[in-house]
């Protein structure tokens, strides 16, 4: 078994270990449950194999990764500011922030 393969299996073992204790507790932890399969996504990117520099599928997945790991930061600030226009102005330049990296290094776009 890979180590990446591991990584992944603890990541997702963890998520349900979340899932467990939220449902036990009653907290919300759709934020913590997009954080690790944001990570897992990562993970996955990383292990993912690649013959030259640019590796679109290599970076597809740490764009989503990326993505979905900010997410969970907008969860959290849309949960304090009950803003609309200011969850989706954070989210537009996360994504555009991540694209941007992402493309830089791997051009996916």
């Amino acid at each position: 078994m890979k180590s990446s393969h591991l990584i992944i299996l603890v990541l997702w073992g963890l998520f349900l270990i979340l899932v467990g204790l939220g449902v036990i507790s009653g907290y919300d932890i759709l934020p913590s449950a997009i954080s690790i399969t944001g990570l897992s996504l990562g993970v996955r990117a990383f292990s993912t194999p690649c013959a030259s520099g640019k590796c679109p599928k290599r970076g597809f997945l740490l764009f989503w990764s990326l993505l979905l790991i900010e997410a969970s930061i907008v969860i959290e600030i849309c949960r304090l500011y009950s803003s609309l226009p200011l969850c989706l102005g954070v989210l537009v330049i996360m994504a555009a922030v991540s694209a941007y990296a992402a493309d830089k290094k791997y051009s996916i776009l």
